[in-house]
């Protein structure tokens, strides 16, 4: 909310609709020379009655929040009434002239004072709620707690939402329209004493303060355990998730969606990736969460921007990538070569006629050497030794097997 000194004017709006603002008093500044298009102001519109002497005889009077609208026509929308002589409710103006001006209305909370307040329904914020700390119970079931509009409160407007009770149920902040908070189309509190102050942006809202009561994690993270379940946690099975679509369904689910949307096409998305991680989750559609029956885990090789090739696979650049096997069958190309010789002998009437020593070449696949030279042609010829399974062997250091989770 904004403020301008000898900001004046005058109009003749009837009714309760917007202000149809008419130029200034003379000495006076007219709105539209002290604030911008959009800007949300303080005003005060006061009719006086007088008799025929020309005494005041009675003041119908409003203050407020408005909108400025600038145009061939400028005008001032009255969003929300602070005080009036109409009980604090909109005064529906008679025909006449009245008075606009700019003024500090009697709102502390329009400062950011708005005092807490305990409930177990949602509430319906305006801008007078700036700084509030909204303590919500869910005991009773889910609750959707909507943000009001951008376009009726300023930027820096703030609230703080948090969750007081400890049941299962969430707690769904959900912005006006299609507006968004931080990219995503709505937060969620789930556990006890779960936080989180919303600060009113351009075009979007935005988290200042996040805290989450459960210290064990943040979104996204991976443990082990010896346990089958953890409250806030999923089974890292590879199971899908989402709003209303996938093995997982809830609202709950959201923050965990929109980290492995963004992490890469590892995490595949029913439908195929849309436009952005809020469209599809609007959508209804799913996304795989990783997979780690069976798999052992290791930092990306490019952690730092730049691979250290200890891994060389693709996969370990890439979130989400796999690679490796438990067993492992040797190929030709992944034997050593050997070298080394034998001996072969003629006999004939107990002699030895010719005694013989040559290399041999390097082994073959199919267990194989061939001996390759000699000083006789006579004793020129392949020698084969066939030997090993051909069998796969184990691939695995010692491992132990416990259950994993990933944060939601």
């Amino acid at each position: 909310m904004i403020l301008a000194d000898a900001v004046f004017e005058t109009t003749r709006t009837e009714g309760v609709g917007d202000i149809a603002l008419q130029g200034a008093v003379t000495g006076y500044n007219a709105f539209a020379s002290a604030f911008a298009d959009g800007d949300l102001v303080s005003y005060v519109i006061e009719q006086r009655t007088v008799n025929d002497e020309g005494a005041v005889t009675g003041i119908m009077r409003e203050a407020g929040i408005g909108k400025l609208t600038l145009g061939a026509a400028n005008t001032l929308a009255r969003k929300h009434v602070t005080s009036s002589s109409n009980g604090n409710l909109a005064v529906a103006f008679p025909a006449g002239e009245k008075d606009v001006f700019c003024s500090p209305v009697a709102a502390a909370p329009v400062w950011g004072l708005a005092p807490p307040e305990a409930r177990n329904t949602a509430k319906a914020l305006n801008v007078t709620h700036g700084g509030m700390l909204l303590l919500l119970n869910a005991a009773g079931g889910a609750l959707r707690q909507a943000l009001p509009p951008l376009r009726d409160v300023f930027p820096g407007w703030r609230v703080t939402i948090t969750k007081t009770d400890n049941s299962a149920n969430a707690i769904t902040i959900d912005p006006d329209g299609v507006e968004q908070v931080d990219g995503a189309r709505t937060r969620v509190l789930r556990r006890q004493g779960d936080l989180a102050e919303l600060v009113a942006g351009a075009a979007q809202w935005h988290i200042r303060n996040k805290i989450e009561a459960d210290p064990s994690g943040h979104v996204g993270d991976i443990i082990y355990s010896a346990a089958n379940s953890r409250e806030g946690w999923l089974i890292a099975a590879g199971l899908t998730i989402g709003l209303t679509a996938g093995q997982r369904q809830g609202a709950q689910y959201q923050d965990l969606f929109n980290l492995l949307w963004g992490a890469g096409a590892a995490f595949a998305v029913s439908g195929g990736r849309g436009a952005s991680a809020a469209a599809d989750w609007a959508g209804n559609k799913s996304i795989a969460t990783p997979d780690l029956r069976g798999r052992a885990v290791a930092g990306r090789d490019n952690l730092n921007g730049a691979a250290r090739n200890l891994v060389t696979a693709a996969a370990a650049d890439t979130m989400g990538g796999v690679t490796g096997t438990e067993t492992v069958t040797l190929a030709e190309t992944h034997l050593p070569n050997i070298s080394g010789g034998f001996q072969i002998r003629r006999i004939e009437d107990a002699d030895i006629i010719t005694d013989l020593r040559a290399p041999f070449s390097t082994v073959r696949g199919d267990g194989s050497f061939t001996w390759a030279r000699a000083t006789n042609s006579q004793f020129r010829q392949r020698v084969n030794f066939n030997f090993g399974g051909g069998r796969a062997h184990n691939n695995m250091s010692p491992t132990m097997f416990l259950n994993a989770f990933i944060k939601y």
